[in-house]
């Protein structure tokens, strides 16, 4: 039984950075507290049927699903905890359990309900990224890095295990680790723009302005709407000493958001 898998995933990740040169990209996509990002889908996601469903083990995790895509967490949690407790064997409710632990931003009790996942289930890739989310904001790096690395062990061909390990590099300042990271999903998934602007943002903060410029470049070709990323560009080409290619995207941008375009056009005449 599987229902959140990495594309899912993917499509909910979107780096919202504040208009200034020192910005850093948001933790995770799907926190509150963070930079604003589009309705999360995963945050009111489609729990999948038990199978082999039991009478009232199922109703109740039909009333938790419900309260689940509601946004009602903390019932839904408590709901899942009863299907849990005769349900024992069955790692997505413990998954789903942690979901909803995690958006009431309970991030111990859910990297808890996490671990019962994967110890049921050790091949459930997003039940490790999401532990390591859980373990990353409740301050245990290193343990959240490990569950990344898991992650990428039993779904080596998923991008988003890279992508968190590099936002979680990228925020304590290990710059050529989080370059690193997001290199690489940007190499299993060339068309996802947000792993191209955040190691914009990691080559950026290293002074490598050739390759920041190359990376803010394909995301904004990639997703030719993304303001912060044609702002970035033209920031890194005011670096490079490129005024020419500075000018061009401010023009471009001046049609995205005249704001944006106003104080890219100051840094170049500095």
């Amino acid at each position: 039984m599987s229902f959140v898998t990495f594309q899912l995933r993917a499509a909910v990740i979107c780096v919202v950075a504040a208009a200034v040169c020192g910005a850093a990209p948001p933790a995770r996509a799907q926190d509150d507290e963070r930079p604003p990002a589009p309705p999360s889908s995963s945050a009111h996601a489609e729990p999948p049927a038990l199978s082999a469903p039991r009478p009232n083990a199922d109703a109740l995790y039909r009333r938790g699903a419900e309260q689940f895509r509601a946004g009602r967490y903390g019932e839904s949690a408590e709901l899942f905890r009863q299907v849990a407790r005769s349900r024992p064997d069955v790692a997505e409710v413990r998954f789903y359990l942690g979901m909803a632990l995690y958006r009431q931003r309970k991030y111990a009790e859910a990297a808890a309900a996490y671990r019962e996942a994967v110890k049921l289930k050790p091949d459930y890739a997003s039940a490790h990224v999401f532990l390591g989310n859980s373990l990353d904001h409740d301050g245990r790096y290193d343990e959240a890095v490990a569950a990344y690395r898991q992650a990428s062990r039993v779904a080596p061909s998923a991008p988003e295990p890279h992508y968190e390990v590099g936002v979680a590099h990228f925020n304590r300042g290990r710059h050529e680790e989080a370059a690193a990271a997001f290199r690489q999903a940007a190499r299993l998934r060339p068309l996802w723009a947000a792993a191209h602007f955040n190691l914009g943002h990691a080559e950026r903060r290293l002074g490598r302005w050739d390759a920041a410029a190359a990376a803010y470049g394909e995301a904004a070709r990639l997703r030719p709407d993304h303001a912060e990323a044609l702002y970035h560009l033209g920031l890194a080409h005011v670096e490079r000493g490129d005024a020419e290619a500075a000018a061009l995207a401010e023009q471009q941008l001046r049609a995205l958001s005249p704001e944006l375009a106003d104080r890219l056009l100051a840094r170049t005449r500095k």
